[in-house]
């Protein structure tokens, strides 16, 4: 009997092994989303807001994007709405909340959902979710179902009493805002995050800034990330960094590791 049992238990670890051996050598296919410099002034104003991208994939098949809001709200910088050197922004007048939408499509007509007939993980970022010490704050809260990272020293307050819609407040921390989001300073990546979905074309998320007298307003920058494809079960091909390896590579240290895979 012992013979079997230990037979077996080889033949066991053997497999595991093998597994975990075929997840570590799994090839994938990167895929770097970039939305260009695209103005969008009027974007908070129009009746049913809506930015159309075009073609963001910077290498195989053409996919496209846009972003869309649910109701009208009111920026101070109509400028900073659109996107800038590749990264969505997106601008919002103290006390306001907004809603929005970025997807992902397959045709120039935006009818059709992405769908590449595999599995895959889009991988974003959200930056800049900071606030000021006279108690204006920005607000992110994530409403798609996905994972998130944030570094070891956050300064972000993060509640996740709904597990479904985890939300990320800025406090009075105030950072200055990144001028290179693929090369963050310290609290920079302090006051980001990174989120993952898996096969899932789109997500929805607020941005709201706390209110303040005056006329002050915020801006928020998204990533719009890289999309990763390869045979087997996407979901497997998840690192979670120790401790101690977050706090040094940090947020934008994460996303350069990425981008440098994808290029």
């Amino acid at each position: 009997m012992k013979k079997i049992i230990k037979k077996t238990g080889v033949v066991i670890l053997l497999a595991v092994v093998a597994l975990l051996c075929n997840v570590a050598h799994a090839e994938y296919t990167n895929i770097e989303l970039d939305f260009g410099n695209q103005e969008a002034a009027g974007f908070p104003g129009q009746a049913n807001p809506l930015i159309e991208f075009g073609d963001v994939a910077k290498s195989g098949s053409s996919i496209y994007a846009t972003l869309e809001a649910d109701d009208p709200w009111t920026s101070n910088n109509t400028a900073n709405q659109g996107s800038e050197d590749g990264n969505i922004i997106v601008n919002a007048q103290n006390g306001e909340t907004v809603n929005l939408t970025l997807s992902l499509w397959n045709d120039a007509d935006y009818t059709t959902a992405f769908d590449p007939g595999e599995s895959y993980k889009w991988s974003l970022g959200f930056y800049d979710i900071d606030g000021t010490s006279s108690g204006t704050a920005d607000i992110l809260t994530l409403k798609t179902a996905g994972t998130y990272t944030v570094t070891q020293n956050t300064f972000l307050a993060v509640d996740n009493t709904d597990p479904a819609a985890p939300i990320f407040d800025g406090g009075n921390q105030e950072v200055t805002e990144p001028s290179d989001i693929s090369n963050l300073t310290g609290d920079q990546a302090n006051v980001a995050v990174l989120y993952t979905l898996y096969d899932i074309p789109s997500v929805e998320f607020t941005y709201q800034v706390t209110e303040t007298s005056g006329d002050v307003g915020r801006t928020l920058f998204v990533d719009g990330g890289d999309l990763a494809f390869g045979d087997g079960v996407v979901t497997e091909d998840v690192t979670i960094p120790e401790p101690a390896t977050m706090a040094l590579l940090g947020i934008g240290g994460l996303f350069s590791i990425r981008r440098k895979r994808s290029s």
